[in-house]
């Protein structure tokens, strides 16, 4: 049976991902067709980065190399190229394909067909000739010489009495065996597992074509592969591969790419709760416009608006999770950000809680986004609270530190963490330490586990700690946790320090001044606006209108840009979507860019993918109106742009 037409009618899941990936020892991934990553080996780990298939390679492939790559990604076409460092082989997989990365020397790969499905995991590798010299220069193995090679052989090796496995007795063992199985000669080998196992152990039989997993009863963090072996007439001989370090990256692996699908999930319900929401809120805007103070109906639209609005910091803690926030990152100092937020963290905790901040000295400035890590620590102090006062309710003390941390630091915080790639340089560290109930390790575990919740039913969601998690990865950082029941939990972040300069900020009103609104938020101008949600697009326009504002709309980015092309430079200001089908947001400005000379730009979502966060960072006169919004934050935020 052909394995092509099968995938063509069923979408990739994650447990043939993983199995298809770790057959290839050479960097593999699959990807959309958009260019964005699915999955992804150990290899394609280390050797390189996560994100989209342009930004990965746009360094090291030529630009029409790089070009035909992605054109046969979209079009899930099969192609060969060769890069700078590989030999790139892109197959299709479905809807989505799949992307080797080869070593430079490898052979041209065979074009993948439907009659021949096994090339889509098998590679082409020409045989070379041997020449029979060289064999003749090989030594003949003496029986010493094979003795010391099975001594010092990393794989545990045990000569057993008997055939049955079940009955066995070891008569002679390599060093590598003892230290693995912590059997000797001697011993029952129906010892070296545990007796709930020992249904599966005593199926291995000579000659089975699979091994069988064993996990050591007296080193039970150890695994290993079993093969019994044939042993004189009546004896047999146990081998052992120790695999734990294999199954630990495929544990690491399995978990990214699961925590990759929900966090996608999450992101697209966000996605399509913010533009909901955005609809409610707007019209909700409109019938209190109508129903003032005194109407009847006034405290029941009231209660709609609080409720969506609760609704919708939901939504931003789903969005941080799944590290798809739209971020403005800036050059911080830690100690400033935590000294201006202090007064809101004294206002959550209780008054049997004594809080105590201490800051390190030069502490290097940071690239972070200031609002993302004053939810970080919003989340670490009421998780602290809650702990304290379960454990005492008289109260107790929640600490934060800060202080210059380094890359062993971070080692050694990870603790059994220690294969990730850490970069080498300096990081500022933020603890949130108290003396509350502490964790067991099993739930220290799962603590930034999606929906994972030590609290009472009904008083906690489960994600408030993987949004946290989010974050600082999103911040390109680490978080650490220290912790035991009954001694209290310690959190670490860590955020690497940056070279950028901080740019001088404009004087804020003091904290007591109110903040200013616009007394009239009607204006004049001409809008463009560029929204795929057709309910929102209409509320949004007819509100503007009200507003004295003349209103163009689009359904996509491509109907706007064919707008544009007509009426060049005949808008004072672009509203547009960012995520959008056929054409997104960012695409459609850069491809309008020569028509919008003089035109002011605002784009909004409630869900943005990292690149449109790079193209926030590199212009600044973008301004960004987060969804959902209400009446006044958007015609104030229309009011300010086209103001200057």
């Amino acid at each position: 049976m052909s394995l092509l037409p099968f995938l063509k009618a069923e979408p990739i899941n994650a447990k043939f991902a993983v199995q298809l990936l770790s057959s290839f020892h050479e960097p593999a991934a699959i990807f959309l067709r958009n260019g964005d990553l699915q999955f992804a080996n150990p290899e394609w780990r280390i050797s390189l980065k996560d994100g989209n298939f342009g930004d990965i390679f746009e360094q090291s492939a030529p630009k029409d190399v790089l070009y035909r790559l992605q054109k046969s990604m979209r079009k899930n076409k099969a192609i060969t190229e060769k890069t700078d460092d590989f030999v790139m082989q892109i197959s299709p997989l479905g809807n989505d394909v799949l992307v080797r990365c080869l070593a430079l020397d490898t052979p041209p790969k065979k074009e993948i067909t439907e009659e021949k499905p096994k090339e889509l995991i098998t590679p082409n590798i020409e045989v070379k000739d041997i020449e029979i010299e060289k064999i003749a220069e090989v030594p003949r193995i003496s029986s010493a010489n094979l003795n010391d090679l099975i001594k010092g052989a990393p794989l545990g090796l045990a000569r057993l009495s008997k055939r049955d496995i079940k009955d066995a007795q070891i008569i002679g063992t390599n060093p590598a065996f003892e230290r693995i199985s912590g059997l000797k000669s001697g011993a029952n080998i129906k010892d070296i597992i545990d007796e709930k196992d020992f249904e599966a152990f005593s199926k291995l039989k000579i000659g089975n074509q699979a091994p069988i997993d064993l996990i050591m009863k007296n080193n039970p963090q150890t695994i290993c592969e079993g093969w019994l072996l044939e042993d004189g007439e009546k004896g047999s001989a146990l081998l052992l591969i120790d695999i734990s370090d294999r199954r630990e990256m495929e544990g690491r692996l399995n978990q990214a790419n699961k925590m990759e699908v929900i966090g996608k999930i999450a992101a697209d319900m966000a996605h399509e709760l913010n533009n909901i929401l955005s609809i409610i809120l707007l019209n909700t805007d409109v019938l209190l416009m109508r129903h003032t103070v005194g109407d009847p109906s006034y405290q029941e639209l009231q209660n709609v608006r609080n409720t969506s609005l609760r609704g919708a910091s939901l939504v931003h803690t789903l969005l941080a999770f799944s590290r798809k926030q739209t971020i403005r990152r800036e050059v911080l100092d830690i100690g400033a950000v935590l000294s201006d937020f202090e007064f809101l963290l004294n206002q959550v905790l209780d008054e049997r809680i004594k809080l105590d901040i201490r800051h390190g000295r030069d502490l290097p400035p940071v690239l972070a986004d200031k609002q993302q890590l004053e939810t970080v620590f919003m989340n670490l102090i009421t998780n602290a609270r809650d702990a304290v006062l379960t454990h005492n309710p008289n109260g107790g003390n929640v600490s934060v530190k800060t202080e210059i941390a380094t890359k062993d630091d971070i080692i050694a915080a990870l603790k059994d963490e220690r294969l990730v790639d850490i970069p080498d340089c300096k990081y500022c560290q933020i603890s949130v330490k108290d003396n509350g109930t502490g964790m067991s390790e099993e739930v220290a575990k799962n603590i930034f586990e999606p929906f994972f919740t030590t609290k009472d039913s009904g008083k906690g969601t489960g994600i408030g700690m993987a949004s946290v998690y989010g974050i600082v990865k999103q911040s390109g950082g680490y978080i650490t946790i220290d912790t035991a029941v009954g001694k209290g939990t310690s959190f670490s972040v860590f955020l690497p320090a940056t070279t950028e300069i901080a740019e001088i900020a404009a004087p804020v009103a003091a904290p007591n001044d109110p903040p200013k609104r616009a007394k009239n938020l009607s204006g004049q101008g001409k809008i463009l606006l560029v929204e795929d949600e057709d309910r929102l697009r209409e509320i949004t326009a007819l509100l503007l209108r009200q507003r004295g504002y003349d209103v163009t709309e689009a359904g996509d980015g491509e109907e706007a840009l064919e707008i544009l092309t007509e009426r060049p430079n005949s808008f004072d200001l672009l509203i547009s979507d960012v995520v959008m089908p056929i054409m997104d947001g960012p695409t459609m400005l850069r491809e309008a860019k020569d028509f919008l000379t003089e035109t002011n730009i605002i784009f909004m979502s409630g869900y943005a993918e990292q690149d449109f966060g790079k193209v926030l960072e590199a212009d600044m006169n973008i301004s960004f109106l987060p969804k959902p919004f209400e009446l006044t934050q958007l015609a104030e935020k229309v009011k300010s742009v086209l103001a200057g």
